[in-house]
């Protein structure tokens, strides 16, 4: 069992590390065929910049109306998980930025993706899974996440209401087996693996697409660590291996201190949008006709 998770990735910001996401995943279609493709792709959250989230937004997107950053952001993973091979499972849950003015647009995406023959699910706000098997489960809580810490990728009060749920969901009976192993967030932008909560669990934490310009913390562009995480489970070990997938360096790099980043996002996003509407035109999904 083999479960690929991504998120923020924050598709038509005028910060979207475009290099950066070619990058990952050139390495996650490498790691598809190295050892299996992926059974599960989970997309923890925050795949496009969205709109009204916060007061200075329109300043800050590439693509001012949120259905066409949703058709663009489908567009490009769709070619993605086409990519991997296999027929995985995807999962979406709606983050911060999934939303245009408090309207849900995860669900938007999930639409949009079944529509183009990729077998996603929306899962709300937070959803558990099993990375294992039936005989030796391996139950994942993903959740977008919340809250800000400038030393670690998981506010306080993030660590402090999971552990409360956790104990709620102990106490409904998921015990033994089938206790949650491990919780995956997003939201932070920093990638992180194994930060122990309990004795028991282990929250890991995706890195993020966008590079930081309304809060510097020093210099142009700092970033937190960038990246994906890969669950991989093998039955034959009844072991699972968390694996962090990070961008080339250089790749990295001119996304940080690139001067036009901006005018990279923009031709990405509209290059996307072409592509996605010729494809609707193509299957008749919108009209032609005067």
């Amino acid at each position: 069992m083999r479960t690929l998770v991504l998120s923020d990735l924050h598709f038509a910001d005028r910060g979207h590390l475009v290099e950066t996401r070619k990058s990952i995943f050139r390495k996650c279609e490498m790691a598809s065929y190295d050892r299996s493709p992926f059974d599960h792709i989970v997309l923890n959250g925050d795949m496009t910049a969205g709109t009204g989230v916060y007061r200075t937004q329109p300043y800050d997107i590439v693509l001012p109306n949120a259905d066409r950053q949703v058709w663009g952001a489908a567009w490009i993973l769709k070619g993605f998980i086409q990519s991997l091979g296999g027929y995985p499972t995807v999962h979406i849950t709606k983050g911060q930025h999934d939303a245009s003015f408090g309207r849900d647009e995860a669900s938007t995406l999930v639409i949009m993706l079944r529509l183009m023959g990729i077998n996603a699910k929306y899962e709300g706000d937070e959803f558990i899974l099993n990375c294992g098997t039936e005989d030796d489960p391996h139950n994942i809580m993903f959740e977008h996440g919340y809250g800000y810490s400038s030393y670690y990728p998981f506010s306080y009060a993030l660590i402090r209401n999971t552990r409360s749920k956790l104990l709620n969901y102990g106490t409904l009976g998921m015990e033994g087996k089938e206790r949650i192993r491990r919780c995956c967030f997003g939201h932070s932008h920093w990638l992180m693996i194994g930060y122990g909560v309990t004795v028991e669990t282990y929250f890991d934490c995706t890195g993020g697409f966008q590079r930081n310009e309304r809060t510097v913390l020093g210099g142009r562009g700092t970033i937190r660590p960038v990246g994906a995480i890969i669950y991989d489970y093998s039955a034959i070990k009844c072991a699972m291996r968390v694996l962090e997938i990070v961008p080339e360096r250089e790749s990295l790099r001119s996304d940080i201190f690139s001067k036009k980043l901006r005018i990279e996002s923009t031709r990405d996003a509209n290059e996307a949008l072409d592509a996605v509407t010729d494809w609707a035109l193509a299957e008749g999904i919108v009209s032609n006709e005067v």
